[in-house]
């Protein structure tokens, strides 16, 4: 779900916004800011696990260690 400037305005006493990925593409950031809402993200969510996700997978594709 978007958070955007219209459900910002449903939410008076909203205050901070944590955003469970690395960027803010579903957030109206610049809507928050007016209202003066903290924006967070977590910029390297999943970076470990995807790095070892694509080396099983380049594994797999290689040497087929599934088989």
């Amino acid at each position: 779900m978007a958070l955007s400037a219209a459900l910002l305005q449903q939410l008076p006493d909203l205050k901070y916004i944590g955003g469970l990925a690395p960027g803010y593409d579903i957030i109206d950031v610049d809507a928050a800011k007016a209202r003066a809402i903290v924006v967070s993200n977590i910029p390297t969510y999943g970076t470990e696990s995807v790095a070892q996700f694509t080396i099983a997978l380049l594994l797999e594709l290689c040497h087929h260690v599934g088989a």
